[in-house]
């Protein structure tokens, strides 16, 4: 069962009925939606340069560096002019964390 599934029984199940779960997410799914119907996405966070974005993913400046030259992040690039860089910080910490949880596996097995 898919979500908009799960929703739309919700929407019809009366509320002395629904469990703490079921009025949680049914709620969290009316917080999302504009006045008029649609869906608002989530937003992205943005990190304006190296330094931020090192203390976003809690790691050291040269770790940053070091993904970027070796295009781990290039993902998570939203702007790049000249030697500006905004990142999707969520994005740039999910691609770090996948990254370096990879290369300790490989370690483990050498």
């Amino acid at each position: 069962m898919d979500n908009r599934t799960a929703i739309k029984e919700l929407l019809h199940k009366p509320l002395w009925q629904m469990t703490g779960a079921e009025f949680v997410t049914l709620y969290t799914y009316a917080c999302t939606i504009n006045s008029d119907g649609t869906v608002e996405k989530p937003a992205i966070t943005q990190i304006n340069g190296v330094g931020p974005l090192a203390d976003y993913c809690v790691c050291s400046v040269s770790q940053i560096y070091k993904l970027l030259r070796e295009g781990v992040l290039d993902d998570a690039i939203i702007s790049r002019i000249g030697k500006r860089i905004v990142f999707n910080g969520d994005k740039a910490r999910e691609l770090a964390q996948a990254f370096m949880s990879h290369r300790i596996k490989e370690m483990k097995y050498e």
